[in-house]
């Protein structure tokens, strides 16, 4: 039934509307405050060429193709403050035309589509590039919502089934494939056997997270519980593997279809 409601349910073009400004704002703020402390945020794009300067060596184009080197191929020690100077203009547009589109009132559809198309036009190309610099996939799922949310923003505020289509886009486009494939590869990477006991996360706890972690002790206090471990990797084998999966097919109609 929550399945059915969360796909079948006709969804109101003010809501949706709405929701998406709030999403803009939440998100500008996420990036420009502390909260994204110690892990790379888009916006920061300008400060990371900065200091990184050029592409790491060891970075593999099979798996991750070379957004820095296709938008900025003259990048090099030379050049790399001037680059930078671009990425901050282009985070200054981030900024601007966002909240320009926040502003605007409903009845300005075409300008408010402009405005947020502008914004996500810029905040992915900045996202290809910390993602190239970092090897991060945390960006990826945001970036291909944005993408499909500038196709419905122009008939977002008036039209239901604009909303629908973005609610279904988000639903089965980003959120299912970002979560299913990420519980996929910790299976397969860690495997089975780790990911049942919850082994493999002692690692994860232990190394980079807890120095990052606003609680470090915390970490370390899951580690040296064999329970926690247990309901920590089950939790996130529900999330990444057992929901995305019951939202494909537990719906009685094809939800491809519709979209």
């Amino acid at each position: 039934r929550l399945v059915d409601a969360w796909s079948g349910a006709p969804t109101r073009p003010a809501d949706a509307y709405a929701s998406l400004k709030v999403l803009v704002v939440v998100l500008l703020w996420i990036e420009l405050s502390f909260v994204t402390a110690h892990e790379p945020t888009v916006l920061a794009a300008a400060e990371h060429v900065a200091i990184w300067r050029a592409v790491k060596k060891h970075h593999d184009r099979r798996l991750q193709p070379d957004v820095v080197s296709f938008l900025m191929p003259t990048l090099n020690d030379a050049t790399a403050d001037a680059w930078a100077a671009k990425l901050a203009a282009c985070r200054a547009l981030i900024i601007a035309s966002w909240a320009a589109f926040v502003l605007v009132p409903r009845r300005f559809p075409q300008l408010a589509a402009v405005c947020f198309a502008a914004g996500a036009a810029a905040y992915v190309m900045l996202g290809g590039i910390v993602v190239t610099l970092h090897q991060t996939r945390t960006i990826q799922g945001l970036s291909l919502f944005l993408v499909g949310a500038a196709a419905a923003v122009p008939s977002l505020s008036y039209n239901s089934r604009a909303a629908s289509w973005l609610r279904e886009y988000l639903v089965v486009c980003v959120l299912v494939p970002t979560y299913l494939f990420a519980g996929i590869c910790k299976l397969r990477y860690y495997g089975i056997k780790e990911n049942v006991t919850g082994r493999w996360l002692e690692g994860i706890f232990q190394g980079k997270a807890a120095h990052n972690s606003l609680w470090p002790a915390l970490n370390y206090a899951i580690t040296e519980s064999r329970v926690l471990l247990f309901l920590a990797s089950w939790g996130n084998l529900f999330v990444e593997l057992i929901l995305p999966l019951a939202v494909l097919f537990l719906h009685p109609r094809s939800r491809t279809g519709r979209i």
